[in-house]
């Protein structure tokens, strides 16, 4: 009885140990086939238009804004998602899609300057101050909420359909000039499990590395 006893815990863990390779080969089963899919990428235009009449002068103040197209021509839908996608530098450095807050706060918006009126009021300053940061926090979300539709966000790509978004990169300050990388982009299922990659090749970036006050200005 005890040699039967003492064989149980041994039986229960090789049980355990086929239920999850057999979990594990049913996940992997499920892949998708990144030769179906037909990616393209290249850098977005600058200044870049956020609406008709909003240009955005993201090269300028140090921002990477990459154009990519998807097209799904596999059975099976796939999930496109921005944090999906990442940026390879020529130094083998990943760069991944930065929150759009963080946009925004690079880009220089209009200001309102106090006037002569402020001078001779220093109350009229302290109201001045507050419409002009309140208008500016407007501003900032409108742009952040526009900025956001421009991306992937979590969009199903199914058989047959074709998407184009954009994607964005902040290169951090220590980052070298750079003109080409390679756009890293995991495809999902819908499930939500990571299943392979494609790279594609972006030419003409034009990033220049910060320096005397400039942020990535292109050449």
């Amino acid at each position: 009885m005890r040699d039967a006893a003492d064989k149980v815990p041994g039986a229960l863990r090789d049980m355990w140990s086929a239920y999850q390779s057999a979990r594990t080969a049913k996940a992997g089963s499920v892949r998708i086939d990144s030769a179906r899919f037909e990616i393209r990428a290249r850098r977005a235009d600058n200044p870049f238009q956020l609406a008709p009449d909003n240009l955005l002068p993201l090269a300028e103040n140090g921002v990477v804004a990459v154009s990519v197209s998807v097209t799904n021509n596999g059975a099976d839908p796939v999930l496109i998602r921005d944090h999906d996608f990442a940026l390879v530098l020529p130094t083998g450095r990943r760069l991944t899609p930065p929150p759009m807050l963080a946009i925004t706060q690079r880009l220089d918006r209009g200001t309102f300057g106090p006037g002569v009126g402020a001078a001779l009021c220093p109350l009229c300053s302290v109201f001045a101050g507050m419409a002009q940061s309140a208008q500016q926090g407007d501003e900032r979300a409108i742009t952040t909420g526009l900025l956001r539709e421009k991306g992937f966000r979590d969009l199903t790509l199914k058989a047959g359909e074709s998407a184009q978004a954009t994607v964005f990169f902040i290169p951090t300050a220590d980052v070298p000039a750079f003109s080409t990388a390679d756009l890293l982009v995991w495809l999902v299922d819908p499930d939500g499990h990571r299943t392979t990659s494609a790279k594609v090749r972006v030419n003409d970036l034009g990033y220049r590395a910060s320096r005397d006050g400039e942020r990535g200005k292109k050449p």
